[in-house]
Order: C-alpha cells, then sequence, then structure tokens
C-alpha cells in the first residue's frame, strides 16, 4: 500500500520544524529516513523487516553511545 496522497515534502517540513525548536545537541537525534516503495508497514520481503530493524538499532546505538 502506498499514499501517494501524502508528500514526503510534508514530513520533510515537520523534521525541520523539531529541529528548529530543539537545541543543536538534540537536532542531531533528528533524521528522517524515507521509503518510496514501502507502505505502512515497511517494505517487505524477505529481509526488509531486517533492514529496518537493523537501521533502528544502529540508531539508538549511535545515539546512547554519545551520551
Amino acid at each position: 500500500m502506498s499514499l501517494s496522497r501524502v508528500g514526503v515534502w510534508e514530513a520533510a517540513k515537520w523534521v525541520a520544524k523539531i529541529r528548529d525548536k530543539t537545541c543543536t545537541r538534540c537536532s542531531s537525534s533528528v533524521i528522517l529516513q524515507t521509503n518510496m516503495s514501502g507502505g505502512h508497514f515497511g517494505e517487505g520481503g524477505r529481509f526488509g523487516q531486517c533492514e529496518e530493524a537493523a537501521h533502528e538499532y544502529a540508531f539508538l546505538m549511535k545515539v546512547l553511545g554519545e551520551s
């Protein structure tokens, strides 16, 4: 399922607003990852969920390692 009615720019504007309102150190932890071929539940496929989980774990390890 694809949400072509919701533009990627809407999420980008939201992230930019959050980055603008937070401190410099915190704003570097706000990221936006887009996937134009995935739907509500992600990419799918054999390794799709594993790759998404790996990205999430890598982000958490980076953020928690900085504290």
